[in-house]
């Protein structure tokens, strides 16, 4: 497609009213007040009479404190020709892509980089999607779009730059915390600065804090910062290379132990050496299936270890019974019964999909003393 969406212009009929130049001020501040005034174009032109004041195309009479200053006023087209700067996003994007398909109206912003996904009868109009946002958005350099699903064991996406700088370091201000990162590299989600805010609300002062999957350190670098001392951890050696960055960049580097290596060895370790207070999994596709370390961890350092608080991220289907499913799923793993297990809905992920953080106390494991060994799942 050959795109320059700067040479578009767009003729529109505004409404206009002409008024005696002494009255500009007064009448213009009533139509403003009153959101009648164009905002698209420049909303007062010199006229033969006076000067004209363009209003939005919607006005179909004028108010009476208008008419009280002018009574001879009164409603007439006045077309405008609108240029790239004056039209929307939408109107720009409406001159390629035809009804009845969707023009895409959100996309996730990191740093300078604007993240959207595409429907496939889209992709072929994704060039000019992409110069569109930048054109509209003038702190957006770079604008990707996902290559399929992530499916391998490092998060990060494959990523096409469909307009814009061919540039992924970038940086992200979130809670007062500076977040350096290689996009393309490591997995980044800009819409959980709540979740992540809400789970270390959670955490004790001086608590230790195991993060088995931490990514470039959202959970662990608040932590830290918190007080609390935090063993993080990442299997992608580009999330570890940028987790210990963003502890120095956030000043919290004493406070954080970084690792490298696989989560189920990492927690068994935690256990092995006494344990600690939370640990965290956020790896929604695959964490549950990492509490097999915890129970393991758990029954064998049962005398010896410190039982932490578990937080672990997991999807469900909201539709159906998923306090059931999740509760199921994560017994099957553990290899024991939860006694009690804490879901909380953090977000709507596609249509039926979302996204859960479930909390249970490993010391609940064993809160049956009457029975020497934990119960076994059949």
């Amino acid at each position: 497609m050959d795109i320059d969406p700067k040479d578009i212009t767009i003729s529109k009929e505004f409404q206009s009213i002409v008024v005696p130049k002494q009255l500009t001020g007064p009448v213009k501040a009533i139509l403003q007040e009153k959101k009648l005034s164009a905002t698209e174009t420049k909303n007062v032109v010199d006229d033969p009479n006076g000067k004209r004041i363009i209003l939005i195309p919607e006005v179909t009479e004028l108010p009476k404190e208008v008419l009280e200053k002018v009574p001879e006023a009164k409603l007439e087209p006045y077309p405008v020709t609108l240029t790239y700067k004056q039209l929307t996003y939408i109107e720009l994007l409406r001159h390629y892509i035809p009804e009845p398909l969707v023009i895409p109206t959100s996309f996730e912003t990191i740093g300078h980089i604007a993240h959207l996904n595409l429907p496939d009868e889209l992709l072929p109009y994704k060039k000019v999607i992409g110069e569109c946002i930048i054109l509209k958005n003038p702190c957006i350099k770079t604008v990707a779009i996902k290559q399929g699903p992530i499916n391998n064991v490092y998060r990060n996406m494959e990523l096409e730059v469909i307009a814009g700088k061919n540039d992924f370091i970038t940086e992200v201000k979130q809670s007062g915390f500076t977040f350096k990162m290689d996009f393309s590299k490591v997995y980044w989600n800009s819409r959980l600065q709540y979740e992540h805010d809400s789970v270390v609300a959670t955490f004790k002062e001086n608590s230790l804090v195991c993060d088995a999957m931490c990514g470039i350190g959202p959970f662990a670098v608040r932590a830290a910062k918190k007080g609390c001392r935090v063993r993080a951890n990442d299997l992608n050696p580009d999330s570890y290379y940028w987790l210990k960055e963003n502890c120095k960049i956030n000043g919290v580097s004493e406070n954080v132990e970084c690792f490298n290596m696989d989560a189920r060895e990492f927690i068994r370790k935690q256990f092995d050496n006494g344990g600690c207070d939370y640990i965290v999994m956020n790896l929604p596709g695959t964490a549950v299936e990492f509490l097999d370390a915890i129970g393991e961890g758990a029954k064998k350092n049962r005398e010896t270890a410190r039982m932490p608080i578990v937080i672990f991220h997991s999807f469900d289907n909201k539709d159906g019974d998923y306090v059931a499913s999740l509760r199921a799923r994560a017994e099957k793993a553990l290899g024991m019964k939860l006694p009690e297990m804490d879901i909380h809905n953090v977000r709507d992920v596609s249509p039926g999909k979302f996204m859960f953080r479930c909390t249970f106390s490993c010391a609940d494991l064993f809160a049956d003393e009457d029975d020497d060994k934990p119960h076994k799942v059949e």
